[in-house]
């Protein structure tokens, strides 16, 4: 951390960032998105982003440029303008090609010395990480414009999420496979069974079962993981998740009146979606590799995460202060931010970042604040107990028929969103995953709050009101 980057970071203007939420994440993973913008990659597409600055506080804030979302709203507005429709499916190619290739390159180089793979494998997800960013802009400012045309057809916009197209990715294919195998379990007679051993048991002795069973991990172990954190989905887990699953498969919607805006707004859902699916895939297939560099630096893995990708080693050996870094980090704070150098720097000076953060950080009477306010991701009501979850080491607070408060939704929490009887995100708007699963669970959820995991607590008992957008403590 040089003199500069501190400077730099000292200057940064919040009057030239919006808050988009809360999303915890450690320096590995973080390092995506703060860096997501290629000028090569944007190019290709026709887009230019005069700012793509992006600052992640360690303690969870994101703040993305405000110049960002304008200069996104520019080029979409400009393919609409033109009457390009294919700018979304072009999108959606685009993240497919990325995603094959780097696939099959971690395939190819899954033997090769972990100090020259790690690196290479961040650069290449990185380049799938801007399709999945420019979806997720590009999904954010596009919403204004679905909302004037839904309008205009006389539909209720309050709800506009329940007449959009679920995209076929991962993720509802698997859920289709999780009702498909609960009925396989009543068939056998398995889920009349009452604790989940004795379910396992059965299962494992079953060769027709386990051989289902067997081949859904094998294709869909990734959701055990969150990134490059977590371990691969267990028969246990899965059989878990099996019984609680709804048994009947979400009702496809009708998309009347939006024409080829629906269109639109389905391949930016498919492109938003995609990429968080592939942030867990591709932490799956990278897992051996990630593991032998943190067997070199001498750490375990999530240690490891610590430190972005550029940190790890030097050339082919390992960074001389890595270890140094990991253990000041693990004990203070860190910030990220890209620079006016197109880089993405760190500062882990806690009283530098602490200054900075108090400036950036949105001001709020917390205590005073009751009811918020976020969009309908999925229709409904309910009311429970709210458990505010950020990632996989808080999974076990929560219960069946709790509300779900969290930052975001990946498909790692799907379990979780399984149990609720709602659902409530910081971030997220009417293209992202936690709309995708509630529509696919059939249960009410309010995306973008901002605020909600800092204004709830584990216990409050709160009404979610998805219809109206609303969340308050009761």
């Amino acid at each position: 951390m040089t003199s500069d980057t501190v400077n730099e970071f000292n200057s940064l203007n919040p009057a030239n960032f919006t808050f988009a939420g809360y999303y915890d994440a450690l320096p590995f993973n973080a390092w995506f998105w703060a860096g997501w913008y290629d000028n090569t990659l944007a190019s290709e597409i026709g887009l230019y982003v005069e700012d793509s600055g992006y600052v992640v506080f360690g303690n969870g804030y994101v703040y993305p440029s405000k110049r960002t979302y304008n200069d996104i709203r520019s080029f979409v507005d400009a393919q609409l303008r033109e009457s390009n429709r294919d700018f979304s499916l072009d999108l959606r190619n685009r993240i497919d090609k990325e995603a094959d290739s780097l696939l099959a390159w971690i395939v190819q180089h899954a033997d090769d010395d972990a100090s020259g793979t790690i690196l290479e494998i961040a650069k290449r997800f990185r380049r799938v990480t801007f399709y999945w960013a420019v979806g997720y802009f590009a999904g954010v400012v596009f919403e204004d414009t679905l909302r004037a045309m839904a309008q205009r057809a006389g539909l209720n916009t309050e709800t506009l999420s329940e007449y959009l197209e679920r995209p076929l990715t991962h993720v509802v294919r698997r859920q289709k496979d999780l009702v498909r195998l609960k009925e396989s379990l009543k068939k056998h007679s398995v889920s009349e069974l009452n604790e989940l051993e004795s379910i396992v048991e059965s299962v494992d002795k079953d060769p027709g079962l386990k051989r289902e069973f067997t081949h859904h991990l094998a294709e869909y172990d990734w959701f055990g993981m969150t990134g490059f954190m977590g371990d691969p989905l267990s028969l246990a887990q899965l059989i878990e998740e099996v019984i609680a699953v709804p048994s009947k498969e979400a009702a496809q919607v009708t998309m009347g009146g939006l024409g080829r805006y629906a269109e639109i707004a389905a391949n930016l859902q498919y492109v938003n979606q995609m990429g968080a699916e592939l942030y867990q895939i591709v932490g799956r297939k990278s897992l051996p590799i990630v593991n032998k560099a943190a067997a070199q630096v001498g750490v375990s893995r999530d240690d490891l995460l610590w430190l972005t990708p550029e940190e790890i080693f030097q050339g082919n050996e390992v960074t001389p202060d890595a270890t140094e870094k990991i253990k000041r980090r693990k004990k203070g704070e860190v910030a990220f931010f890209f620079g006016s150098d197109h880089k993405v720097h760190i500062v882990d000076d806690v009283a530098v970042v602490r200054v900075v953060r108090s400036i950036f950080q949105p001001k709020l009477e917390i205590n005073l604040l009751k009811e918020i306010r976020g969009q309908c991701g999925s229709k409904g009501a309910a009311r429970g107990s709210a458990r505010i979850i950020f990632g996989k080491g808080e999974f076990v607070k929560m219960c069946s028929g709790d509300v779900l408060i969290t930052s975001m939704t990946t498909p790692d929490f799907v379990p979780l969103m399984q149990k609720a009887c709602a659902i409530v995100t910081d971030i997220g708007g009417l293209l992202c995953h936690a709309v995708i699963m509630s529509r696919e669970l059939g249960k009410p959820c309010v995306i973008g709050t901002k605020i909600a995991t800092q204004v709830f607590k584990d216990g409050d008992m709160v009404e979610v009101d998805a219809d109206k957008g609303v969340v308050r403590r009761i």
